[in-house]
Formats: C-alpha cells, structure tokens, sequence
C-alpha cells in the first residue's frame, strides 16, 4: 500500500472530490477513497487497468472513475486547491519540460509497427510545468512530443502576474519573441542564451544556478 494515500493527505483531498450520491438520488457510488488509492496506484506502477489488486474492487468501476473526473474537471480543482493550501514562492517562476513515452501496445499500436511511431512521435509526449521558487509546481500542460518548449511558455504564464518576478529557464527557452513578451509584463528574465547568439544575454549566473539546483532536487522527490 506504499502509493495509497495517508490519512493526512486523505483529510485534505476528500472534500475536493464529487460526492459518492449522487444529488438526483440513487444508488451510492464506490467509497471514494478506495477508488483514488486505486487510481493513484494504477498511476504510480504503470500497470495496465485489468491487473489492479483485489482490494480496490472491480477494474472497471476504478476506470470509470478515473475518466469521469477526467472530463469534469475533478483533478485540475484538486491541483488548483492544493496549491492554494501550501506555501507558494512567487517571487521566482521556473520553466521546464520532461518527455513521457507510451509504450507503442499501451498506445494501441500494431506489433511490428515499432519504426513508424518511433519516427511520427506519436508515442511522445511532454509535461510543460511552471514551479515556484521552491519548486512546488503551479501550471501544467501537456503536449505531443514534437513540439518545442517555446511553444507552450507564454501560455503557461500568461495567468500570472509577472511583475518584478524572477523567470528562469533553460537555453530551450531563449527567444527574442518570448523574452520581450516578459519584459514587457515587468518580469526579470533570467533566460542564458544559445551559444550561437551574435548578443549574449547578462543574466544573474548565482539565481539561475541556485533555483535550477532547487528545481532538479524537487524533481527527483518526486515532481
């Protein structure tokens, strides 16, 4: 049970969740708790539906909650209050990017057809995130693996306040376009440019390398 929740987490989940009645009237549906353990689980080892343990119930039932809070919006209410309830840094945005693979059977693909959706990265894809300055994540978006990360920046903080902020990022996000973008808005935009910039961008080398090192050390806990 090491990837089911605490009774902690629990307290602070279960009133952000739809309830088990429906307000119609009818049957109750699955104790929630035992349906987000499930989903959580299903999450965690990456295990196909069919294969989940006994002791969440029926397969099915877990799945189909999972894809109803899906498309009414469940886990981004939970994501936006949990923030809330936490200590959030502002004063520095960080930007980055990691690349999910599915497994070309996971993804419904022919045997054989390795090759093709190797080469058409439709098995590719990427979570875009912006984490404060304790690297507690803020945004996430996701996109096909084919995309460059300059492409979803200005969308992943176009909800924020950017004034007298900190932006920092990778070489991955060096755009004249994006960096005027934050300028403009008052943010101080720590952002190294490509070694092939004909004008190197100054930029504060001890921010940038203390909050990058701050990044990958949330990210490896878990992020």
């Amino acid at each position: 049970k090491q990837h089911e929740l605490t009774e902690e987490q629990w307290n602070k989940v279960k009133e952000l969740l739809p309830p088990e009645k429906p307000a119609h009237g009818g049957r109750p549906g699955k104790d929630n708790r035992v349906m987000l353990n499930g989903i959580l689980y299903w999450l965690n080892t990456g295990i196909p539906w069919r294969d989940l343990p006994e002791r969440y119930g029926p397969w099915k039932s877990v799945y189909t909650r999972f894809r109803r809070w899906s498309l009414q919006g469940v886990w981004e209410h939970v994501f936006e209050e949990l923030i809330a309830q936490d200590i959030v840094d502002e004063s520095t945005l960080m930007l980055d990017s990691t690349t999910i693979k599915v497994h070309q059977h996971g993804s419904g693909a022919k045997k054989g057809a390795t090759k093709h959706w190797d080469a058409a990265g439709e098995i590719e894809h990427e979570v875009h995130a912006v984490v404060d300055g304790l690297g507690n994540p803020l945004r996430l978006l996701l996109s096909p693996g084919n995309r460059n990360d300059i492409c979803y920046a200005q969308q992943l903080l176009e909800l924020f306040d950017l004034r007298g902020k900190y932006i920092i990022a990778d070489k991955g996000y060096d755009s004249d376009r994006f960096v005027h973008w934050l300028e403009e808005r008052g943010a101080i935009v720590v952002i190294p440019s490509r070694k092939t910039a004909m004008h190197p961008r100054d930029i504060d080398r001890h921010i940038f390398c203390v909050q990058s090192n701050r990044s990958e050390s949330a990210e490896t806990q878990g992020f």
